[in-house]
């Protein structure tokens, strides 16, 4: 493709690159805040595919900030979880008691209650009284798999977004180009 500069238009194409230098790192920006709304609906996705969720508040935890940060010639932005558990879910945990009571389907969280819950795997120990009764009680053993969600979402954007950035900036190119150099 061979480009033609008319002396007549250099003007306008010195107008242009002045124009592309300026509104790049905007563009840049608007490309990052894309990517973490595409974070969120992907990691969204995956928790409702794999019906990952101890409330739906961690699934509606999700999120990306709304402008992006630009300085040393990186652009980022940032996406999350609000959750304050989020991190638990993400990487796992140790199985352990939860002190609280059920009302209806809702487990609720009361750290004075002397019931609850053994969130993860356990097993059942006997011990024998000094009355000679068998004493049953769950003792919690092992540890619960993370999900990973945050990662598998990141990885899954990952694999097409050189493609995706090579489209958009190829069009933020062809949009000045049709100002008439």
């Amino acid at each position: 493709m061979k480009m033609r500069i008319d002396l007549k238009n250099i003007k306008q194409y010195k107008k242009n690159l002045e124009d592309i230098k300026k509104d790049f790192p905007r563009y840049l920006g608007k490309m990052a805040v894309a990517e973490g709304n595409k974070f969120v609906r992907e990691a969204v996705r995956i928790t409702d595919d794999e019906k990952i969720y101890a409330s739906k508040t961690y699934e509606r935890s999700f999120h990306s900030d709304d402008t992006a940060q630009i300085s040393n010639g990186k652009v980022t932005v940032g996406i999350g979880n609000y959750a304050n558990y989020s991190g638990y879910i993400e990487k796992g945990f140790r199985s352990h008691f939860v002190p609280g009571y059920w009302r209806g389907r809702v487990f609720v969280y009361d750290p004075t209650s002397k019931k609850g819950m053994i969130v993860g795997s356990y097993t059942i120990k006997e011990t024998r009284c000094k009355n000679g009764r068998m004493f049953k009680r769950a003792v919690p053993t092992g540890t619960v798999r993370g999900k990973w969600v945050f990662k598998r979402a990141c990885e899954k954007i990952k694999l097409t977004q050189k493609e995706r950035y090579w489209r958009k900036i190829n069009d933020f190119i062809k949009r000045y180009s049709q100002r008439g150099i």
